[in-house]
């Protein structure tokens, strides 16, 4: 089926106030998830990593990632805050595609925490889109965004 304008999911759904199947505009929060989550394992980053493994590595790329979120705001983070973040950027970015990530031990209660910082950091980044839609004066749909990139960097394959 041809995907129509204005349609985030692709997909289709009964709805129970016109009893017809209509265009899903928006997809729940975890059904995009899982469309990022499919996205990533399709294009390969999931292969030969245990979940441990992954994690880790997902640490570095936050890192990387970080870095180049901040690049512009030189002039806006604190100088000294800057040049750390570059620095562990950079080491991220090397880690990321070099490190050697162990499987090593964690408990239930430690993956408890860090699912309790994951849930920190999504209310971090909740308030960066809403900042930057209010520098661009419109919406940041986290969400939808990270869909389309993660569906989009398929073909990329692994760097």
């Amino acid at each position: 089926m041809k995907k129509k304008e204005g349609v985030v999911s692709g997909e289709f759904g009964f709805c129970p106030e016109c009893g017809k199947v209509v265009d899903v505009k928006v997809l729940p929060q975890d059904r995009l998830q899982k469309r990022i989550e499919k996205a990533v394992q399709e294009r390969g980053y999931r292969d030969g990593w245990s979940p441990k493994q992954f994690l880790g590595r997902q640490v570095a790329k936050l890192l990387e990632e970080l870095a180049e979120f901040s690049s512009p705001l030189i002039g806006v983070v604190p100088e000294y805050l800057y040049g750390e973040i570059v620095v562990v950027g950079d080491m991220g970015k090397f880690q990321f595609d070099h490190g050697d990530w162990e499987d090593g031990y964690l408990s239930e209660d430690m993956a408890k925490s860090i699912r309790e910082e994951l849930f920190d950091m999504q209310v971090v980044l909740v308030n960066m889109a809403a900042a930057i839609g209010e520098l661009l004066n419109e919406d940041c749909d986290l969400m939808k965004g990270a869909v389309e990139k993660a569906e989009n960097d398929i073909k990329r394959g692994v760097r």
